[in-house]
C-alpha cells in the first residue's frame, strides 16, 4: 500500500510556497520599513542666512535725508535735497551731493576681508571709510558717519570748510 496521506500535513510543494510567501512578505516589510525610515527623515540643517547678502540687501535702496551733522553741529538744510543709493552691484549715486562729502558715482564695498567682511564699514571707491552706526531691521533708515580730512583749502574756503566728521541719518522713501 502506498504512504496514506494525512489530511492536516504539508508536502514539499505546500512547503516551498509558504516558504516563498514569507520570504516575499519579509522582503516587502523590510523594504517598507526602509522606504518610512528615510522619508521621515527631514532635512534639519535649514540653510542659514547670508549676513552679508542680508547686509547688501538691506542697503540698497534710495536714501533720503532726515538729518546731517557736521562736527555735531546740524547742517541739514545744506543736504535736504539729498539722495543717496546704494545697487547691489557695488555701486553708488548720489543727487545734490556736494563733493569731497558724496561724489556724484562711485563703488563701495565692505571693510575687512572677502572671508571675514566688516558689515557695519563701507568703503567708498574715494577711500572714505564710513561706519554703519544703525541700519534698521526694516531698512526704513540707516544712519552713517564718516570723516571728510584733507580737503583742499587752496581751493577757497568752502571746500576746506567740508572738512569734518559727518553723521548722515537717511530714510527710505
Amino acid at each position: 500500500m502506498g504512504i496514506s496521506r494525512q489530511p492536516n500535513s504539508i508536502n514539499d510543494d505546500d512547503m516551498n510556497y509558504l516558504n516563498r510567501f514569507k520570504m516575499k512578505n519579509i522582503t516587502t516589510l523590510l523594504l517598507s520599513l526602509v522606504v518610512l525610515f528615510f522619508a521621515s527623515c527631514k532635512d534639519d540643517d535649514d540653510p542659514q542666512p547670508d549676513p552679508t547678502a542680508d547686509q547688501v540687501e538691506k542697503l540698497s535702496r534710495t536714501w533720503g535725508v532726515t538729518s546731517v551733522d557736521l562736527d555735531g553741529d546740524n547742517v541739514t538744510s545744506q543736504w535736504a535735497a539729498f539722495t543717496l543709493t546704494f545697487n547691489t552691484n557695488f555701486n553708488y549715486s548720489t543727487t545734490n551731493g556736494i563733493s569731497p562729502v558724496w561724489e556724484p558715482t562711485g563703488t563701495w564695498s565692505f571693510g575687512g576681508t572677502n572671508d571675514n567682511p566688516v558689515l557695519t564699514t563701507i568703503i567708498r571707491s574715494d577711500n572714505v571709510d564710513m561706519t554703519i552706526l544703525n541700519i534698521a531691521e526694516d531698512a526704513s533708515t540707516l544712519t552713517l558717519r564718516f570723516n571728510i580730512v584733507g580737503a583742499e583749502p587752496g581751493r577757497g574756503g568752502r571746500i576746506s570748510s567740508l572738512n569734518g566728521e559727518y553723521t548722515f541719518e537717511l530714510a527710505a522713501p
